[in-house]
């Protein structure tokens, strides 16, 4: 699933439904947390890449 996914998704009304507004901010939070975890992934990859080049370097 992504950001994108997650913006863009659609709910039918229903009678005695959810607030759309709430629904949105609750998205609109999960959106924000993705891409919290997806800076922390990016940012861990490079480490773990850097790290590597260390060791080789160091062998």
């Amino acid at each position: 699933m992504t950001r994108n996914d997650i913006i863009h998704k659609k709910f039918s009304r229903a009678f005695r439904g959810y607030d759309p507004a709430e629904v949105d901010a609750f998205l609109d939070e999960i959106v924000r947390e993705l891409d919290k975890l997806e800076q922390a992934r990016s940012l861990a990859e490079t480490r773990a890449e850097l790290l590597e080049k260390q060791l080789k370097k160091g062998s």
